[in-house]
């Protein structure tokens, strides 16, 4: 029998073995390429979706926010609808605020109409329809300070209570989103939120305020969306007719279109891109009914594209579609489609690297296998196992080859194990230098932790260590006390500075352990005197009751002091509750403070106060008197306000027969 010569016998496995590896391994690597590859697909897709819902919402609130203010100050009696001329400088101010807001209109229910419009050109407007325009349309231009200059337009009009945007809020009696529609004046689309409006104790609207927003900036913000290689967005409105209208694509293309001089939109499927087109078919085709989608959907298809030089073809694409709903009638598509070439060229591109790797290892392989085996077989296959242990975490591992290796595979076999020791002392010296330095970190990072959330509230540190800009934040329903440690000037004659600053930091530490025990936030303190509020940065129903709460524990805690330190000293404290604007400002040395007149008026009835007593105003007095005993005072003289009605808060326990608690 003929024997097989040795080449073949030493070389055939090598090859064998190589190419059943390499074949494994390139078909796993793809296999594991495009599991990855789905989930990198979902998880940039859920990212880009999430990112848009968020940057939409917090865009449409703000025409929310604008007609919520303006039913305050209804609510407050501070406008009213019978005198919609009062609010003509308020409108024409109020429309500058924000540069997204094309209008905010007025109308009550004799159809008399007030709108402040500002356009993209900067040009700002004020509309009338009233009977002194006869109930045309009246569109006057302005100067600077919001006075009408000239006459723009004047309209004979149908009764502007007739529309929809009147209709709709005064039968629903709710705040609703109106549809998309196109600007007469700009190219835009825009939204309005309309909502009824109520006169203090009316059940009944006594009109509609309308706020519209541009929706110009969807698109730039969709375009300068990194999605994918050549991913992209769209925004299509769910319709009762189930079309899809188009609102904004990161493509650029305009959402609208002009027939004989009107700008109308146009449904998702007549977009003049292909791959739009492509998917919105896909969408008509899986979903009958566009207004069932109520949860994101996912899900892969062959589009049929325009490829360079080449005939059209089908590729797939991943596709997301997510909906953005909320309370008040908005019904919006969010569609995301990434090709899936994409994430799969670097997959190609090792595949065909892993192929011409095999080849030359096959190559090499079967010129070198005769001529190493005999000499390099069993100490390289030592030194093989123990470099593969030592890659494991042995460190320990070291290499003897033995006498029958080369004088090669020697000084190999010895500069690895010198390797291997040097490797092991490093690593054990940089384990222990790592864990001594991340434990110092972790100290250091506590420790600027505790300093910022002594300084600041824990939301506004929060922010702020994830953005440099102001933070200013507007609370409507909030309560401010003021408080002033009496007789501390003439305690200062007789105790040394270091004794004097001591008593004043246990006063004062003491009222921030109630601070932190009733929920509130500290502000400041100025010399003797203390602020704290109640109802930011979060938002509480109860801000004037724990202040309340907070006032009869500071008088007890001065009089507990006085009994310890045997000094004769009062609190005199001051109340009120009203809207403030609260933030961060600046760039150095940052500090939480309030800005607004109830913060002047909580400070006068502080120090318009009496020693020992908790003087509150009219407004912390209507929230605060079911659960709490209060005296009248009277009408006070206020440096600023003129003269004030305040009340003085006595506790909780009932009052002596005769005490007043109401003023006449």
């Amino acid at each position: 029998m003929r024997k097989p010569r040795l080449l073949l016998l030493l070389t055939l496995p090598f090859l064998l073995q190589i190419l059943g590896v390499t074949a494994l391994v390139g078909w796993l690597s793809f296999r594991n390429g495009q599991q990855a590859v789905n989930r990198l697909a979902e998880q940039l897709m859920v990212s880009v979706s999430d990112r848009i819902v968020d940057n939409l919402t917090a865009y449409l609130q703000k025409p929310v926010q604008i007609n919520q203010n303006n039913q305050l100050l209804v609510q407050q009696q501070l406008l009213t609808l019978d005198r919609l001329e009062s609010w003509e400088q308020f409108l024409w101010k109020q429309v500058q605020l924000e540069p997204s807001i094309n209008f905010i209109k007025v109308t009550n229910t004799d159809g008399v109409q007030w709108t402040g419009e500002k356009l993209e050109s900067g040009d700002r407007l004020i509309n009338i329809i009233s009977p002194e325009t006869g109930f045309h349309f009246h569109s006057y231009a302005t100067d600077i300070n919001g006075q009408r200059t000239e006459l723009l337009t004047d309209l004979e009009v149908e009764d502007t209570r007739q529309g929809p945007w009147y209709q709709e809020p005064m039968q629903a009696k709710r705040r609703v989103w109106a549809s998309v529609f196109t600007s007469f004046l700009e190219d835009t689309l825009l939204l309005t939120i309309s909502e009824p409006v109520y006169s203090p104790g009316d059940d009944q609207p006594d009109g509609v305020i309308n706020t519209a927003v541009r929706l110009n900036s969807m698109g730039t913000f969709l375009k300068e969306l990194e999605i994918g290689t050549t991913g992209q967005a769209f925004i299509v409105e769910q319709r009762p007719d189930n079309r899809g209208m188009l609102l904004a694509t990161s493509t650029g293309e305009i959402p609208f279109r002009v027939n004989n001089g009107e700008r109308v939109l146009f449904p998702m499927q007549e977009s003049a891109d292909r791959v739009t087109q492509a998917v919105s078919q896909q969408l008509l085709d899986r979903f009958s009914d566009l207004g069932q989608i109520q949860q994101p959907h996912q899900f892969e298809a062959d589009l049929t594209v325009e490829a360079e030089l080449i005939q059209s073809q089908r590729v797939p694409h991943f596709i997301r579609v997510q909906p953005l709903q909320d309370p008040y009638g908005l019904r919006w598509l969010i569609v995301t489609v990434v090709p899936e070439a994409d994430f799969m060229a670097q997959i190609h591109i090792n595949n065909r690297r892993t192929a011409m790797l095999s080849v030359g290892a096959l190559g090499l392989a079967a010129l070198l296998g005769l001529a190493t085996a005999r000499w390099l077989e069993k100490p390289l296959s030592r030194l093989s196992q123990a470099s593969h242990r030592f890659a494991q975490g042995n460190w320990e591992q070291r290499v003897d080859v033995g006498r029958s290796s080369t004088v090669e595979v020697e000084q190999v076999a010895r500069a690895f194990n010198s390797m291997a020791q040097q490797l092991q002392d490093s690593f054990e010296t940089l384990e222990q230098r790592v864990a001594d330095r991340t434990q110092a970190l972790q100290l250091e990072q506590q420790k600027t932790e505790d300093l910022l959330l002594n300084i600041l509230p824990a939301p506004i540190a929060e922010r702020l260590k994830h953005s440099s800009e102001s933070i200013a934040e507007y609370f409507e329903e909030v309560t401010i006390l003021f408080a002033d440690v009496v007789g501390f000037t003439v305690m200062a004659q007789t105790l040394s500075p270091l004794e004097l600053v001591n008593l004043l930091n246990r006063i004062f530490s003491r009222f921030d352990d109630l601070a932190e025990q009733f929920g509130l936030e500290k502000i400041k303190t100025i010399g003797d005197a203390y602020m704290v509020a109640a109802g930011l940065p979060l938002r509480r129903q109860d801000h004037a009751q724990v202040m309340a709460e907070m006032a009869l524990a500071m008088q007890a805690a001065i009089a507990e002091f006085q009994s310890e330190t045997h000094h004769s000293f009062q609190i005199r404290i001051g109340i009120n509750s009203g809207v403030v604007v609260a933030g961060v400002i600046g760039s150095k040395k940052f500090i939480y403070d309030l800005w607004g007149d109830a913060v002047n008026v909580a400070s006068r009835m502080e120090s318009h106060g009496e020693a020992g007593r908790i003087q509150v105003t009219e407004s912390t007095y209507e929230q605060i008197k079911a659960g709490y005993q209060l005296a009248c005072r009277g009408t006070v003289e206020i440096k600023g306000k003129g003269r004030m009605k305040t009340y003085w808060l006595l506790g909780k326990k009932p009052l002596p027969q005769g005490l007043l608690s109401s003023c006449p």
